[in-house]
């Protein structure tokens, strides 16, 4: 059935990147009492978009994919899809969005043409740039971002440096994702930060990187008034990204699965516990 080839395609258990961290916000901004309307519209805006950017990337980087024996099974890049079967898929996935936003905070439609050019122009950022993994960082920074303003019509510091977090966040896992194509992208003139600057260099701005997310996420729960809970669970969070970096340094295609996704999922989530401990304890 085509639809399930559709989720297939867009990846939606990766939505446990950002999901939990979206509802965070949605939970603060609503000060622990949700709209269950207002809720639906958030999830529906946030999958809506999430399905749009992961499609509009498949769908531009096929003949990539197809050339990378890594990425050469995908469903677009091994022709299993096609353009003409994905393109009603993404321009439903566009509408939905639109109609989510319309049923949410008026800001929220009038900043929707923002989150489109950001999963617009990131499917075509490693062709010029090496800021394609700032750029992913950014757009998965919308989801809480979006969600607040959504809610509140207005924006917070607190969700704003819970978004640079997720920005810098994303940077340094992506940047660690894309040591698998090294070689790949350097000989097809591809400009990931591994190819640019060489494994060693590129682990180096991934930690980096990773070393901002439990800072500005401390700021964040000062921001929300969180208390010990949250300051503890930062401490945690740190350790597990840095158990990420040793595991990729000790073998990257043995362990890139767990670093990449399990690990990363488990912070998302962990996250999400920490922040209702908080606002419901």
């Amino acid at each position: 059935m085509q639809w399930l080839k559709i989720l297939k395609l867009v990846k939606l258990q990766h939505a446990l990147f950002a999901l939990p961290l979206t509802l965070i916000a949605v939970i603060v901004a609503s000060e622990g009492r949700p709209d269950w309307l207002k809720f639906f519209w958030v999830l529906v805006a946030f999958l809506s978009a999430r399905s749009l950017g992961m499609g509009l990337n498949r769908l531009l980087d096929s003949g990539i994919d197809a050339k990378n024996p890594r990425t050469s099974h995908r469903l677009m890049a091994s022709g299993e899809l096609g353009k003409k079967e994905v393109l009603p898929w993404l321009l439903g996935f566009g509408v939905f969005f639109f109609v989510a936003c319309l049923n949410l905070h008026p800001m929220a439609l009038k900043l929707s043409p923002v989150c489109l050019f950001l999963l617009t122009i990131y499917p075509l950022m490693k062709r010029f740039s090496i800021f394609c993994h700032l750029i992913l960082g950014m757009v998965l920074a919308l989801g809480p971002i979006g969600a607040w303003v959504a809610i509140a019509g207005e924006f917070h510091p607190g969700v704003l440096a819970l978004g640079a977090g997720i920005m810098f966040w994303v940077h340094g896992f992506d940047i660690l994702y894309a040591l698998q194509d090294e070689e790949f992208d350097r000989k097809n003139g591809l400009h990931s930060i591994p190819a640019k600057f060489g494994s060693r260099r590129a682990r180096i701005l991934a930690a980096m990187s990773h070393a901002l997310v439990p800072v500005l996420w401390w700021v964040c729960g000062l921001c929300f008034e969180f208390g010990l809970i949250w300051q503890v669970g930062m401490g945690i969070i740190a350790l597990t990204l840095l158990f990420e970096h040793r595991l990729v340094l000790k073998d990257l295609q043995k362990n890139i699965g767990l670093a990449f996704f399990r690990l990363n999922s488990v912070i998302s989530v962990g996250a999400l516990g920490l922040a209702l401990l908080e606002v419901y304890l």
